[in-house]
């Protein structure tokens, strides 16, 4: 029998009517094994050969549909596939399903697409292939891809990881995902997990690093600096992190913004990449960089956001690679953002910064000055501070510096060496130590 239509009631129809018996006419009399066509479709969800749709039936009734084969296009949810596609109508695990496909084509427009709000005994046959969302409920006894799920009340239901949005055993106050079925002659329905916008929380990076890689989880972070597909982020529990990708909206230092991601290695440091959009939920104040010296700087500093003073730099060793030297040492300065880099033209060195008394040498001279000074309380003032403020990475297997400024400060006391707004005992010790070490 062969039997096209502009419009099929495929799915199950609207929650609480029962499910047509392929066996028997229904009234538009389609029996298994028809070749069917369809009206403008909505899709729920896509992953390899599953698609599922939903579209408005002759009746006025909103109708789902399980997809089954190669449709040779890629949907997002909420793409709108254009009437026309169809293909063979059969049942498999007691609800219909569509194979032999043909006639998919591009998507005419996209809307917005929200969950039906269900409850675990929901998890059923009214709402097959619907994309739904479940509140407040426990996932346990993962094994493999199946698990178990909760409410508080008891009630249970199956999932299985069809779409590879793994969830992890633990308390979910939102979880989405689509209805499928399983099991030819005992049916039982479950939840194949989407955790779209509503997923694992999380409330540091540590513990998203601890769901292990391709995790999907929730975090709150707040922005330090985005250049590109570069997104350098603190947590709230002061660790720092790079998001990788497009998160949808341009931020900047101090917002605060929330999303869904899950964590990847990428040359042996971990980093995040963005599933979906994110968004600003606040404005705060803007994240200080960190102070400290170049010889403190570490590998386990990658993505940190510092900021290093009475920097030189002292060679260019490719038209994006750097040496940059302050008192206690040097490190690689690469160009990740492509800033203006003022090489060679910095006022003031950290060594003339330790010839307070600018003789042009660095001996005992600049260490009784100092002292001079203390005695006095008179303080002259001289030149300025140069800094570079950027994020701690990796060149190379090295420690490196991706510069986001790099310039000078105001005038400072001649003699308050390491800049901590006094003259006394420790500018004393940077001198010695120079000497020393040279």
């Amino acid at each position: 029998m062969m039997c096209v239509m502009a419009i099929a009631a495929l799915s199950q129809k609207a929650p609480g009517e029962p499910a047509i018996n392929w066996t028997t006419p229904a009234t538009t009399a389609l029996t298994d094994d028809d070749i069917m066509t369809f009206p403008d479709a909505i899709v729920l969800w896509q992953y390899g050969n599953y698609l599922y749709l939903k579209y408005n039936e002759d009746l006025g009734q909103t109708a789902y549909l399980l997809v089954y084969g190669p449709t040779g296009q890629t949907y997002q949810q909420g793409d709108v596939i254009p009437a026309g596609f169809g293909g063979r109508l059969t049942e498999y695990n007691g609800e219909p399903e569509l194979t032999n496909l043909f006639g998919f084509m591009p998507p005419i427009g996209h809307v917005e697409v929200i969950p039906d709000n269900i409850t675990v005994p929901d998890i059923g046959h009214d709402y097959f292939s619907h994309y739904v969302l479940l509140k407040q409920v426990t996932v346990s006894d993962l094994d493999g891809s199946s698990f178990k799920i909760t409410d508080a009340q008891g009630n249970e239901a199956v999932g299985y990881n069809r779409f590879g949005h793994a969830v992890e055993n633990g308390y979910y106050e939102k979880l989405t995902g689509i209805v499928g079925s399983y099991g030819r002659d005992n049916i039982i329905y479950e939840l194949l997990p989407i955790i779209w916008h509503d997923s694992f929380t999380v409330n540091c990076l540590e513990e998203l690093y601890e769901l292990g890689t391709g995790h999907t989880a929730r975090i709150k972070l707040k922005a330090i600096y985005q250049n590109r597909s570069y997104l350098y982020v603190q947590d709230f529990c002061g660790g720092y992190g790079l998001i990788y990708g497009d998160i949808g909206i341009t931020v900047n230092n101090g917002d605060i913004i929330e999303g869904d991601c899950t964590a990847t290695t990428y040359a042996d440091n971990l980093q995040l990449n963005p599933i979906g959009d994110w968004e600003v939920i606040s404005h705060g104040q803007k994240v200080e960089p960190v102070v400290l010296p170049i010889e403190e700087l570490t590998l386990d500093m990658v993505n940190w956001y510092v900021k290093i003073y009475d920097i030189e730099i002292t060679k260019r060793l490719s038209p994006m690679i750097y040496l940059i030297r302050d008192s206690t040492g040097a490190v690689i300065m690469s160009n990740k953002f492509d800033i203006d880099i003022p090489f060679n033209n910095l006022k003031d060195s950290w060594e003339s910064k330790l010839d307070v008394n600018q003789d042009g040498e660095i001996n005992i001279v600049d260490v009784n000055q100092v002292i001079e000074e203390i005695i006095t309380g008179q303080h002259a003032t001289v030149g300025s501070r140069s800094y570079v403020t950027g994020i701690v990475g990796v060149y190379r297997g090295m420690i490196a510096i991706y510069p986001i400024e790099i310039s000078q400060e105001d005038q400072r006391p001649s003699c308050d060496v390491n800049w901590d707004n006094e003259v006394n005992i420790s500018d004393i010790n940077i001198i010695i130590d120079y000497i020393i070490r040279h």
